[in-house]
């Protein structure tokens, strides 16, 4: 995980561990584990705000309850074999119900802090020294220079270091010449990208194109778009209205209504 994460860094990507530690840690490595240690179980259980549920032969992957809380967007890799013995059960419960049942309950995790990252800690070693760059605007000229493209994501405003008459914003990292292009707010709207390593949990492979709801980054609020099937795991995806930040590196996730359909890591983001 951790030399995938600055894999994805050095490239000029901006990665999402989570989504890898769950499909290949959570849900494969511990359960395989307690399996060797000679605990027999029927099912695997974790306090993700997600819920399963069985529609006749086959499992799909839902949105927890609480939308605030929701962390389906973390389990699309999982695979169908993975959810069929996976259990959710705080994801019919809300945030506010499941810390009153653990105080009511004397347990201590009724007062612990919000967990936001797959890591706790200093993430400075995650990112991997790259060499500094020149700072570009769209049309090729020279604004300033960078302090390394890994430490720098797309939409990104703080620590350009640029004065300008409107706040720029990292719109475009070009890894091949070490450069970062700089716009405003207008220039991070797009609605045309690949996506790559596609996975459906919920349903079986499609091969025509259909429309359903994408979300970008886990606080993004799901579009709808349409989606062009490549071939099994390429597909590209394009917005009805343009959205904000689409950034190479990150999971593109589909719904339809509360179901996780699938999803996949976002390649080529076009003009």
């Amino acid at each position: 995980i951790l030399n995938y994460v600055k894999k994805e860094y050095t490239s000029g990507r901006t990665p999402n561990p989570c989504v890898f530690c769950n499909w290949k840690i959570k849900f494969d490595l511990l359960p395989l584990m307690a399996q060797k240690a000679g605990i027999k179980f029927d099912y695997f259980a974790t306090g993700h705000y997600a819920r399963i549920e069985r529609l006749g032969e086959r499992y799909v992957l839902k949105k927890g309850v609480d939308e605030k809380k929701d962390q389906s967007y973390f389990l699309w890799k999982l695979t169908k074999e993975q959810i069929s013995r996976t259990l959710f059960p705080l994801g019919e419960f809300r945030k506010e119900e499941v810390k009153k049942i653990a105080k009511r309950l004397k347990l201590p995790l009724s007062e612990k802090a919000e967990s936001q990252d797959f890591f706790e800690g200093d993430l400075n070693f995650l990112l991997p020294a790259t060499k500094k760059g020149l700072i570009k605007d769209l049309k090729g000229n020279v604004l300033g220079e960078h302090r390394g493209i890994s430490l720098y994501t797309i939409g990104q405003r703080r620590g350009m270091g640029l004065s300008h008459s409107e706040p720029l914003y990292v719109v475009k990292i070009d890894p091949k010449e070490n450069v970062i292009y700089a716009g405003t707010k207008k220039d991070l709207f797009k609605k045309r990208f690949s996506a790559v390593d596609i996975n459906w949990v919920s349903i079986q492979e499609r091969e025509k194109n259909f429309e359903c709801f994408v979300k970008i980054r886990y606080k993004h609020t799901p579009a709808r778009a349409k989606i062009s099937i490549k071939n099994i795991k390429n597909v590209e995806i394009e917005f009805s209205e343009p959205q904000m930040s689409i950034t190479p590196g990150q999971s593109a996730v589909f719904y339809d209504g509360d179901i996780l359909l699938g999803g996949g890591i976002i390649e080529d983001v076009y003009e």
